[in-house]
């Protein structure tokens, strides 16, 4: 998108943001302090005149392109998530494979089995909630960019760009980066049995299945939507084969660990508080959903009841999976390791080792496909209100995916990968989380008080929104008390966007040099992919 300067120089950069609504020239949220939330009454965008634009390639579009009054062809995302993406993608993306690997911090903490178990459901219950939270903030904002968008609508340019700042760096970039290692682990690891696992070997490996689910993110979200229940068909069925070998365990009398469930059970406030923090975060991922809203074909009706459907299994799944951990494992046993899902396969029956192992890779790789796919729209929705380079908001014209800030998170989590520091910045993802948590549970009370005309179609209970913040500031403090290093190295990273901000968003009389560099890096991208900018 092209902006005139006040030379009348015209900048394809970073876009002219109103600092006080968060809005750029063509940003399609300026009514009101917070934005018009209603798609249907947003204005046309203003056409780049380019001759490109108006070429045969444009005209050509299919599927979602419409005409705006100059002519010009208009690309958007394709509405093609359906309620059953929405199951599965929410299904594979919570907790990811922390049912294969975070039980035993939690029996830790808890003590007992019994204690676990309600840990473990109350954990999925507070989940629940706060999705139900972020549902209603996803009908408000049917929109692209989720959390972030959020933000900016409510607090402003700079809070928005900041937040963008903090999720690239802290929580993007490091779980697409951790999810594709893990994925390279599981599937390198029974080859490997009882050696260590060749780095330099997991790490290609990585590198190859993460820019595989990079490039079908840039193909085809239909596709990616439909091929993700497959992916989730994978989780569901490691996890349904570990429910079943868990019952033939019990029927045949292995229930020692039942005899006495409560047990040893912890009955210190600060050890019970860590497994409730631990329950709550192997739940977590599934606030990528919202960021895919302006995708779904029926976002209002589709949204609540996705996490309703995807709650249920997963909260009722969960729980059985951790019985039948009990039925073989012992305590020690599941606190002394990062891999029960394994470790009970094997103690059942070893040849199932390899499947399980396979399944468990094949469930990384389906969460990653999941979190590129709604990540990226955060970088998107950031091009298209100027605090990215306006090529960083335009989508393929066949296909209708946002290749650019694909393209650019995947290069940056390479470098994590490669480097090492994914495995560092990890650290964060928890903290960066939590408050993120508080931020969204204040942007929702904040509407709730000052848009009291607004009646969306999904509302939470306002004493839930209260409760969950009032949890959630406690999730905050837990995490600093685990992580106080980490906490000040977490806000001087995010604090250091505030120069970039500066830099890159405010200032508007940018040399020369910078503004053509701009321009000449937009027509590169938008022949060499074939992008056009987005209404």
């Amino acid at each position: 998108m092209q902006v005139a300067a006040k030379d009348g120089r015209t900048n394809p950069g970073f876009e002219d943001v109103d600092l006080g609504t968060g809005s750029s020239s063509f940003d399609h949220t300026q009514n009101g302090p917070l934005g018009n939330t209603n798609p249907g009454n947003q204005t046309e965008p203003t056409e780049v005149s380019n001759s490109d634009d108006n070429s045969s390639n444009g005209a050509a579009v299919a599927g979602t392109a419409e005409k705006s009054p100059r002519g010009a062809v208009i690309v958007r995302l394709d509405r093609s998530i359906s309620l059953p993406h929405l199951v599965a993608i929410l299904f594979a993306v919570s907790g990811g494979l922390s049912i294969f690997i975070s039980p035993g911090p939690i029996l830790q903490y808890s003590g007992s089995v019994g204690l676990s178990l309600i840990v473990w459901f109350s954990g999925g219950i507070v989940n629940l909630l706060s999705a139900l939270c972020y549902t209603e903030l996803g009908i408000r904002f049917p929109e692209a960019g989720g959390s972030y968008s959020y933000v900016l609508q409510t607090f402003g340019s700079m809070a928005g760009f900041v937040t963008l700042w903090g999720y690239i760096i802290l929580l993007v970039c490091p779980a697409w980066a951790l999810l594709a290692y893990v994925s390279a682990v599981y599937i390198v690891q029974p080859f490997f049995s009882g050696c260590a696992l060749p780095l330099v070997g997991v790490r290609l490996l990585a590198g190859a299945i993460f820019l595989l689910c990079a490039v079908l993110n840039c193909i085809n979200v239909k596709y990616i939507s439909k091929i993700q229940i497959w992916f989730s068909g994978a989780k569901a069925t490691a996890i349904v084969l570990i429910i079943v070998g868990g019952i033939y365990e019990m029927a045949l009398g292995n229930t020692e660990n039942f005899s006495q469930p409560f047990e040893g059970s912890s009955t210190k406030p600060g050890e019970i508080a860590l497994a409730m923090l631990s329950s709550y975060f192997a739940y977590g991922g599934w606030q990528v959903i919202v960021n895919m809203m302006e995708e779904s074909k029926h976002p209002e009706r589709d949204l609540p009841r996705s996490v309703y459907i995807s709650f249920t299994l997963i909260i009722t799944l969960y729980c059985l999976t951790n019985m039948a951990y009990f039925s073989i494992l012992s305590h020690t046993e599941i606190t002394s390791t990062d891999a029960v899902g394994v470790l009970f396969i094997s103690r059942l029956y070893s040849p199932l080792t390899t499947v399980i192992s396979v399944l468990v890779a094949i469930s990384s790789a389906g969460s990653l496909v999941a979190v590129v796919m709604g990540h990226s729209r955060l970088l998107f929705a950031a091009g298209r209100v100027g605090h990215m380079p306006s090529f960083v908001g335009m989508v393929h014209q066949k296909y209708r995916t946002p290749s650019p800030s694909i393209i650019i998170l995947s290069f940056l989590t390479l470098v994590m990968l490669f480097t090492g520091q994914a495995l560092v910045l990890m650290e964060y993802i928890s903290l960066f989380s939590a408050l993120m948590s508080v931020e969204l549970q204040i942007i929702l009370l904040y509407l709730r008080w000052k848009r009291t005309n607004e009646t969306p179609s999904f509302q939470v209970p306002v004493i839930i929104a209260v409760l969950l913040l009032l949890f959630h500031l406690a999730v905050l403090v837990l995490s600093v008390y685990q992580k106080p290093r980490q906490l000040g190295i977490a806000l001087a990273i995010i604090v250091s966007g505030i120069p970039v901000y500066w830099l890159a968003v405010s200032w508007k009389q940018k040399p020369t040099s910078f503004t053509n560099f701009i321009d000449t890096l937009t027509r590169i991208v938008r022949c060499t992919l074939d992008v056009k900018k987005t209404e």
